[in-house]
């Protein structure tokens, strides 16, 4: 077995390969928000849990008097992501709290002493999320939400926060659904660290679902810092079996030299407001070649 020292080459690749600049911020949730939304093409907004509040905000419409969800996978044996929500509704809307975290423990401090590597002592890496959320609906059609968003990261000696916001909206004409939101537009705010700061990656992201039963059809595009990213997503309810449900799609996604594409594959099933999903996607990273996600979530 490789040593960790070893794993981090391709834990260092993942956090940065989604910058432009080397002053960008990894954002968590391109790591994923929940196994459907991976399942179904890393297509966001269009979520029914609580994990909404870390896609489009306005999709708590969806919750009826009070949602929890819960989001899991571990990546290359070594990193621990982790995402909670909950989510109620007020006589003025809905109001969520969500959390993420990415954490990787035990990792070597090493120096080359002679021809051996020594440990000297291990520290740990926590990268986090925090969102606070509240949403509100115009019409039957029409729903807004913004939330509040705190950013952190710890490694060694180097510690950093931030905070941004997200606003987005929903027009639900079904079968019909457009989603829209902006992830952090404030310009002027940062992840201050104390060796210096990052910035918050400004991203635009507008898509539509489309119900054609027993399908549903996602598309979606995405403005990344300037990088257009484009998403497709299916999910197939078979007539026979309406709790559950079968999800494929494909995405593109940045690395450090260009834009690259990826499939994805899930199947999940809902009874009575709980649901379970699990996806699958192929990594780049060789030794780790298969990413698997899962969550969970009561919408009651």
């Amino acid at each position: 077995m490789r040593s960790r020292t070893f794993i981090l080459i391709p834990f260092f690749l993942l956090f940065l390969s989604l910058s432009l600049h080397a002053n960008t911020y990894f954002m968590l949730t391109e790591i994923g928000t929940s196994a459907r939304t991976i399942g179904q093409g890393y297509v966001e907004g269009f979520g029914s849990d609580s994990n909404s509040i870390f896609e489009n905000p306005a999709g708590l419409h969806r919750v009826e008097k009070g949602a929890f969800a819960f989001f899991s996978t571990i990546l290359m044996n070594e990193i621990e992501y982790r995402a909670f929500s909950m989510a109620s509704s007020i006589p003025w809307g809905k109001i969520g709290l969500g959390y993420m975290e990415a954490v990787v423990t035990g990792i070597p401090r090493t120096v080359e002493s002679g021809n051996r590597i020594v440990t000297l002592d291990t520290f740990d890496y926590r990268g986090t999320l925090f969102k606070v959320a509240y949403q509100t609906s115009f019409t039957s059609y029409w729903h807004v939400g913004a939330s509040m968003v705190f950013y952190g990261t710890s490694f060694a000696t180097i510690s950093g926060s931030g905070m941004n916001i997200d606003v987005g909206s929903i027009l639900d004409f079904k079968p019909v659904m457009y989603s829209f939101f902006v992830r952090n537009p404030l310009r002027f705010n940062h992840v201050t660290f104390n060796t210096g700061r990052e910035t918050l990656p400004l991203q635009l992201l507008g898509g539509l679902s489309v119900q054609l039963n027993p399908f549903s059809v996602l598309a979606q595009l995405k403005n990344d810092s300037g990088t257009t990213l484009s998403f497709l997503g299916i999910t197939y309810t078979p007539p026979a079996l309406p709790f559950i449900y079968v999800l494929g799609g494909r995405r593109d996604y940045k690395t450090l030299q260009d834009v690259r594409s990826n499939y994805t594959f899930g199947i999940g099933f809902s009874v009575e407001g709980f649901s379970f999903n699990t996806a699958y996607e192929k990594s780049e990273v060789v030794e780790f070649d298969h990413k698997i996600y899962f969550s969970m979530g009561l919408n009651y």
